[in-house]
């Protein structure tokens, strides 16, 4: 079996948001979809896609993706099939917010696994619903103009009301500012990565893990 460690970064985000993943090359999308939402830290309330290579900017992401396959849906698509002879595949989650991820092979190896591990990883996932890109930029801004002592108003006042609605925006400043990567890397190792089923071939049916 081959086992392939992935580099899933957020694209364009600021401040970095990244994860590093080990899964057999033979997971099928729609579980490393699971894989992904749980390692990144989203809560899967929004529709996905898988798409080949790279694509060329925000305005344009959905339509210059090639498809991973030309089967009508991810549910019987490998990870290698979706990778092809490349290295990298996007995944775009939230078809309105578009949060697109780079999800690159780093490395490749022989061995067995029964599970997705997480090895690594860097910055809190942004909130659900925030505005994309775009809109956690300027949530980070506010934040820190808030910890600075600048009382929110206007834009950035409905925003965090929004995000937060009766908690306390100091929470989310702690969430989002004061990310420790030991902590987290921790968090990452502990979480409950689901039990992956994996291709084996139509003689040999699926195998659950």
């Amino acid at each position: 079996m081959t086992i392939l460690d992935l580099r899933v970064t957020l694209t364009d985000c600021e401040p970095p948001v990244w994860r590093e993943i080990r899964v057999p090359s033979d997971v099928l999308l729609t579980d490393l979809h699971t894989v992904l939402q749980v390692a990144m830290g989203w809560e899967d309330t929004h529709r996905h896609g898988f798409g080949r290579g790279e694509s060329y900017g925000a305005s344009t992401r959905r339509w210059t993706l090639e498809p991973v396959s030309e089967k009508a849906d991810e549910h019987g698509v490998t990870l290698e099939e979706a990778l092809g002879d490349g290295a990298v595949i996007t995944y775009v989650y939230d078809m309105g917010d578009d949060w697109e991820h780079r999800v690159a092979v780093a490395d490749a190896s022989e061995g067995t696994t029964e599970h997705a591990e997480l090895l690594g990883g860097e910055g809190a996932c942004p909130p659900e619903d925030c505005g994309g890109i775009a809109g956690f930029a300027e949530l980070v801004s506010a934040l820190r103009r808030l910890r600075s002592g600048e009382e929110p108003d206007g834009w950035d006042a409905n925003r965090l009301r929004h995000l937060v609605g009766e908690g306390d925006p100091d929470d989310l400043a702690r969430k989002l500012l004061d990310f420790d990567e030991v902590a987290v890397q921790v968090e990452l190792e502990s979480a409950p990565i689901p039990e992956l089923r994996v291709s084996r071939g139509p003689d040999e049916g699926l195998d659950v893990f």
